[in-house]
């Protein structure tokens, strides 16, 4: 597997309940046929809900697509969802459905535990649909400095 991706993404509060956003991606896999993916974009969100342990968001937007094969505007729909279990433990899903000439797809869940104050360790499952479907688990180790 030969894959690699970046994402940045950046929020702007317009009231307590809504944001914009803009967003910009690069992502690369050895395996696609039709190239590199670059897609930049913006769109509104939506604070669903908040509580002491539940978070979730919804997004939409629209932006644009550069690949080997097509230059094209798309759609995208994304659900963020956050659940703390304690002060240790927490879990976040992501999905993002993007819509085009092919449609992408991509589910990210991740479970982080707090070790201590300075180190944590986190499970993720990243699943693609690119067109052809990937899984990739992956373990993470992070040092708070």
């Amino acid at each position: 597997m030969d894959k690699f991706s970046i994402i940045g993404k950046a929020n702007k509060d317009i009231t307590p309940k809504y944001y914009a956003f803009s967003v910009s991606s690069y992502d690369r896999d050895k395996l696609r046929l039709s190239g590199d993916r670059i897609v930049t974009g913006g769109g509104i969100g939506i604070k669903v809900f908040r509580n002491d342990n539940w978070k979730i968001s919804h997004e939409a937007s629209v932006a644009y697509l550069t690949t080997d094969e097509v230059d094209e505007a798309i759609l995208r729909n994304s659900l963020w969802v956050f659940y703390k279990l304690n002060d240790s433990l927490n879990i976040t899903n992501k999905l993002l459905n993007e819509t085009g000439t092919d449609t992408y797809l991509r589910n990210e869940t991740a479970i982080n535990y707090s070790l201590n104050e300075k180190v944590s360790l986190g499970f993720s499952n990243t699943y693609t649909e690119d067109p052809i479907d990937n899984n990739v688990l992956s373990v993470t180790i992070g040092v708070k400095w």
